[in-house]
């Protein structure tokens, strides 16, 4: 890396930083470093100020700062939009270590400060699991399978349980039960008890959201139609099916009387429930624990 040759007042301009060590002032403050990442994640200036809600001119001044503390150009500009340098990239992977780490300790200090256990959960899992296996004081985030391990990886959580198939490589896992689904239809749906794929996929259904975990499992068993109508909760997509007379696939368990089960021919509509966490804190291994004891509460 070349000499800068910037004055002690100098560095402490563009990052901010007191330290025994002489590199520090080379480390982005916390701005800046969402900025850099913005811009590469999204691939351009407008873009990641879009996704951190500021303006472009605000991501453009930090990115240009950092650029010229270093001597080099984070990013090659194009009408295209931004992509990262030779140099940029290596910078830009060793701040993703830093956000990561940044991430962790947050996380650790609040759990020292806020002894309350945080949970990522589904709506399946809250409204029919979480009541059985919590204990002492908790916060629960509803949230699909996506989000959910989105939250544990930026600390915002302790432990999540999720239902899809897509792990985050960075999480530790333990597989809690099975949660088998079904294509569900009300009861006086034309349909017989058993259709073949064809004629599901013919037929818009009502579906969960992209990203939850019973989206993630029917869109890969089998192709489908455009959607009827999608809903982010379990509630009232059970609500939609029956108001639209539409089918819909739902947890085999949640199933109520007023709606019944279809099979499909050669649909394998398995899955589990997970428990994914970064690090365990001691009262959420108690959770887990206790999740791994009862799973059928």
């Amino acid at each position: 890396m070349p000499s800068l040759n910037l004055r002690p007042a100098e560095r402490e301009s563009v990052f901010p930083c007191n330290s025994y060590n002489e590199t520090m002032y080379l480390v982005p403050d916390q701005p800046t470093l969402a900025a850099l990442l913005a811009v590469y994640r999204e691939g351009g200036m407008a873009a990641g100020a879009r996704a951190l809600g500021v303006s472009q001119q605000s991501v453009s001044v930090r990115v240009a700062k950092a650029e010229d503390a270093w001597g080099f150009a984070v990013f090659e500009r194009s009408a295209q939009g931004c992509k990262p340098s030779p140099k940029g990239q290596e910078i830009l992977v060793a701040l993703e270590r830093l956000e990561a780490a940044t991430n962790a300790c947050a996380a650790d200090i609040a759990r020292v400060c806020d002894p309350v256990l945080r949970i990522a959960a589904s709506h399946t899992v809250a409204e029919y699991d979480l009541p059985h296996w919590v204990s002492g004081q908790v916060r629960v985030l509803l949230a699909n399978s996506h989000e959910a391990q989105q939250l544990v990886l930026e600390g915002a959580v302790d432990i999540a349980f999720i239902e899809g198939i897509e792990l985050v490589d960075a999480l530790s896992s333990r597989t809690i039960k099975a949660d088998p689904l079904s294509v569900v239809v009300p009861q006086d749906h034309p349909w017989p008890q058993r259709i073949t794929r064809e004629e599901l996929r013919r037929v818009p259904m009502v579906l969960r959201e992209r990203g939850s975990g019973t989206r993630e499992v029917i869109e890969q068993a089998t192709a489908l139609a455009k959607p009827a109508a999608e809903f982010a909760s379990l509630a009232t997509q059970r609500r939609a099916i029956l108001a639209l007379g539409a089918p819909g696939v739902l947890p085999l368990r949640t199933i109520t009387p007023d709606l019944r089960a279809v099979e499909v021919e050669g649909v394998d509509l398995q899955r589990d429930i997970r428990a994914v966490w970064r690090t365990l804190s001691p009262a959420a291994e108690q959770l887990l624990n206790r999740a791994l004891a009862n799973p059928e509460p």
